[in-house]
């Protein structure tokens, strides 16, 4: 409760009236109280204030609870009276920032008054509103048990609910039915029966409150997607707790693919498992290896999305348009035996790697090759490899075995392909291939080389950069990301426990994106570097690359691989999943604003869950919690695609009537369970986030006397916001929540560099609800000097102290009333007085003095100190006139108050130090008595000024001394 100021003026109020869905308003109408509705309030309002209290009568045609409110950002106190003046309700704080809000029973036909005050002296305008009691919104709707044919959910309590009402939707028809009804508000628990096993229902919870004039109905809850149980008991599914949460905007395609080319690599077991089938299931889960993708592709120079695949002894490429029609397909013979990647250029050619394996292992034998073909499909010219073989050679002899092959056209033209393979020499590792588009001609322009390379990434950068990334068990054991052509730094970021050349690793590599100038990994591994990790489940994680910084949350993660000990940091773990749950296929993507998209599969005991996905900002901070995408199935080898607000990829697998689903629904890795000429395109809304406001844009950050100063714009629809701060070039930290839209940072130190962002959150601060400025704005904190001034005989002397990380100060003056005016800039940090010589004869001015510490641009905060001009006088003569006493005798300053004489037996004043005022400019003279025989006294004399209760005073004359002999 703030301390009340009553009103000193007559408030003109805008009155919004909300009666169900009607609204009613009237602005200005003052003493014209006629101007109310009278089907809502009733007839003869009246208007008046006394007290600083300003009344409103009414007059209710209906009789209901009725919630009445204040709004804005005025600091308001309501009460509500009836007909006699008696008090029925009072509220200070209870609404929206400083608004009040009350509940009030309101009988029909009776006459009501409300005053509304404000903690205020302004003359302002204040909107307030009665509306019937609305049913708060139900929260926290959560998934208790699930089984074949029933599904238990729960809530929090809902505000002024008599009861809720369960409801399904039908995401065909867009619409809602009712499957359950609660007949009590305290009821935050049910159960839905009659269900169908291993099927998806979206469930919504709406509160209702039963009043006079019928029921009224608060907003659905976000939806939440759960799975029944499969009817057999041996196949436990369960999705309880983790599908929650907004369901994901997404549309799905199937599409046939010519013949029944879809089969998995080498690297998988293809089989139609039992999940009893233990051994097989582990052997797929833990084929720590990856492969080339059996599906690729890209968007076209023509904006087509296209789909590249194998059969027999051709390659297809399917059109089709971002709205999923068809449009088209070529097909190319097939050069060689093996297709490893497939791209294209904004000319729209298409470049196809192929491999071929050395089965004699004689040499010789063309194993690589890169062949460039027209758009409609014309061969155009092909790069070849041939090697010379031998058993010592390090030359590809089996490509693309263990490993992918990930293929990027850099800002030059030249076609760069980072793909694992097997060496004459029986080695596995990686390699790096470079051909010009140009000309097709081979070029070693890069290099990079990981033994045992289990799957390979290769990300073009904005700058023109090229990162190359690999899974290795041996040299190195980690994630090896390395730069080139860019000032950003290789390293294995993250490592995995277990013996050098282990293959068992227990990660999979997701990929690489940019965002905001950042690079990031995003994968999934074990959590521990020691022997745990070898049963852990996986769980995902992000990690900036490619500099010392790290992201907002993240933290270390420190153990033992390939006999050393390591130490990963900047490690942030965005799942936590425990039990039977693990994370497998986890992909990422960058939007063109900065966001990053990270796409996973969850399953338990191996048995395939849910697809998820989260968004973060281009600072790794979670924008969008993790978000499910139903029975939706993710690619193993494959980058997804961004364009224009969306996510594209494409899988295979059974087709099934609601939902998109796998056949059988269990856990293979690669594309799930392939099966035959049947596919799925998939396309991901990501445009717009869920319920994201505006992004708060910060409008100042500036040096206070108590720290930072950080000022923000108004969001519409903020609850909250949280500020962030980082130092110097480390990781956002948050460091405070609050409503206002000002904060202050008490915790810096002088001389630091601090940066500030903004986000919007929820008012329980667990959800963001907007982005923010990846790049926030950056201040150094600088100090305010301590400053003090004073006469001198040659001016005023103004001091202060030292401000670490000061490159100088700035000191300014003003006149009176004035405007400050900078007199003098010191460069450097090793002075710290300056005397204002120009003021020295203007006796009896005014003046205002004040120090700023500046370092570049950014200047420190400031306090004055004001100091009035007083020249000195001089002191004439100190005799020893009569007994015990001295004669004290000084010239005038006619501007003066008065004048303080000081003596003390201590030449230097420095203690046993005695003061005598005298009063008036015209009094020059002073007798001083109870002096000490024998004693030799020093004297001096100044001026002294009051002006505002406060004494100004010269500087002091010269001492005199005197002994006193009687």
């Amino acid at each position: 409760m703030k301390r009340k100021n009553p009103l000193t003026l007559m408030l003109i109020l805008i009155i919004c009236i909300s009666m169900f869905c009607t609204n009613v308003s009237a602005a200005g109408f003052g003493e014209n109280a006629e101007n109310y509705s009278t089907a809502v309030m009733g007839k003869n309002s009246a208007v008046f204030s006394n007290e600083g209290v300003v009344y409103y009568k009414f007059i209710p045609t209906k009789s209901d609870t009725y919630d009445i409110y204040s709004e804005g950002l005025n600091d308001t106190y309501g009460s509500v009276y009836d007909s006699e003046w008696s008090l029925i309700a009072s509220d200070d704080d209870s609404g929206d920032k400083y608004n009040f809000k009350l509940s009030c029973k309101i009988t029909a036909g009776s006459v009501y008054y409300i005053g509304i005050s404000l903690y205020s002296d302004k003359n302002t305008t204040v909107s307030y509103v009665i509306e019937q009691q609305q049913p708060g919104k139900v929260t926290n709707i959560e998934v208790q048990t699930v089984k074949s044919d029933s599904i238990t959910l729960s809530w929090d309590t809902a505000t002024h609910a008599d009861g809720y009402i369960i409801s399904t939707y039908d995401i065909t028809s867009k619409k809602y039915k009712a499957v359950k009804t609660i007949s009590s508000g305290s009821t935050t628990k049910a159960t839905i029966t009659n269900l169908q096993a291993d099927k998806v229902y979206r469930f919504a919870v709406q509160s209702y409150l039963t009043s006079g004039t019928g029921k009224r109905y608060s907003k659905y809850t976000p939806l939440l997607v759960v799975r029944t149980k499969p009817s057999d008991s041996s196949i436990k599914n369960t999705n309880s707790k983790i599908s929650s949460g907004y369901y994901a905007d997404i549309n799905t395609k199937p599409i046939s693919i010519k013949g029944n080319v879809l089969t998995t690599s080498d690297s998988e077991t293809v089989s139609y498992v039992k999940y009893d089938n233990y051994d097989l299931l582990i052997q797929c889960y833990h084929g720590d290896y990856g492969s080339v993708s059996e599906l690729t592709h890209f968007f076209d120079y023509k904006g087509y999305y296209t789909i590249v695949y194998e059969n027999g002894n051709d390659i297809y490429f399917d059109r089709y348009t971002t709205n999923m029609k068809f449009v088209s397909t070529i097909k190319i013979s097939k050069k060689y035996a093996l297709l490893g990647d497939v791209v294209t250029d904004k000319n729209g050619y298409y470049y196809i790697v192929w491999g071929q394996n050395d089965t004699k292992g004689n040499g010789g034998v063309v194993t690589m090759a890169v062949s460039k073909y027209s758009y409609n499909g014309t061969h155009i010219k092909t790069a070849t490899y041939k090697t010379t073989g031998g058993s010592d050679s390090w030359e590809t002899r089996y490509p693309f075995d263990a490993g992918n092959c990930s293929t990027i056209i850099n800002n030059d033209g030249i076609l760069i392909c980072n793909y694992g393979r097997e060496m004459y020499n029986g080695h596995q590792s990686n390699d790096i291939l470079c051909v010009d588009t140009s000309d097709m001609k081979k070029c070693n322009i890069y290099s990079n080389y990981v033994s045992h390379s289990l799957d390979q990434r290769v990300l073009k950068l904005s700058g023109g950069g090229i990162c190359f990334v690999n899974k290795g068990d041996a040299y190195p054991r980690g994630f090896d990301v390395a730069f080139a052509d860019c000032n950003k730094k290789s390293s294995t970021p993250f490592h995995f426990y277990g013996d050098l050349g282990q293959n068992y690793i227990n990660a999979w590599l997701g990929g690489v994106v940019e965002a905001g100038g950042n690079v990031y990994l995003v994968s999934s591994s074990a959590k521990s570097m020691d022997s745990n990790a070898l049963e852990e489940n996986q769980n995902l994680f992000i990690q900036m690359v490619g500099t010392t910084r790290t992201i907002s949350g993240s933290g270390k993660r420190t153990g033992t691989s390939s006999y050393d000990s390591c130490t990963d940091n900047g490690v942030k773990w965005l799942t936590n999943y425990s039990s039977n749950y693990t994370v497998s296929n986890p992909q990422v993507v960058a939007t063109d604003d900065g966001r990053i998209v990270v796409l996973w599969e969850v399953l338990k005991n191996d048995v395939f869950v849910q697809s998820y996905y989260m968004v973060l900002s281009a600072d790794g901070m979670i924008i969008q919690k993790a978000t499910p995408m139903s029975k939706t199935r993710l690619t193993a080898h494959e980058d997804p695609i961004y364009k224009d607000g969306y996510i594209y990829w494409t899988t295979a697998g059974y087709i099934g009537d609601t939902e998109i689903e796998t056949e059988p629904s269990y856990y293979l890795r690669g594309y799930a369970v392939l099966n035959g000429n049947k596919g799925v395109i998939h396309k991901l809304k990501v445009g717009t986030v869920t319920n994201m406001l505006n992004t708060p844009s910060i409008t100042g950050v500036s040096n206070s006397y108590s720290g930072i100063s950080i000022k923000w714009d108004k969001v519409s629809g903020a609850e909250k916001y949280r500020v962030f701060r980082k130092v110097g070039s480390g990781s956002w930290t948050k460091v405070a929540d609050t409503k206002s839209t000002s904060y202050t940072d008490k915790n810096v130190k002088s001389g630091t560099s601090y940066s500030y962002t903004v986000c919007c959150i929820s008012s329980d601060g667990k959800r963001y609800t907007s982005q923010y400025d990846s790049k926030g704005k950056t201040i150094k904190r600088l100090e305010q000097p301590s400053v003090t001034v004073s006469n001198i005989s040659s001016g005023i002397n103004i001091k202060w102290n030292k401000v670490n990380g000061a490159s100088g100060y700035n000191i300014y003056r003003k006149t009176g009333s004035g405007n400050y005016t900078r007199i003098k800039t010191i460069s450097g940090n090793s002075t710290f007085s300056f005397t204002d010589t120009s003021v020295k004869s203007n006796n009896s001015t005014t003046y205002t003095y004040a120090v700023r510490a500046y370092s570049g641009s950014v200047l420190s905060s400031y306090t004055g100190q004001k100091m009035v001009r007083l020249t000195g006088v001089s002191l004439y003569s100190v005799t020893n006139t009569s007994r015990l006493r001295m004669t004290v005798n000084w010239s005038k300053n006619s501007k003066a108050s008065g004048y303080v004489i000081q003596y003390s037996t201590n030449s230097r004043f420095s203690s046993g130090n005695k003061s005598v005022y005298v009063n008036g400019a015209s009094s020059v003279s002073k007798i001083i008595s109870n002096l000490t025989k024998g004693s030799t006294y020093y004297v001096r004399v100044r001026a002294y000024k009051n002006l505002s209760d406060k004494k100004y005073y010269s500087s002091w004359s010269s001492s005199k001394k005197i002994k006193i002999t009687r």
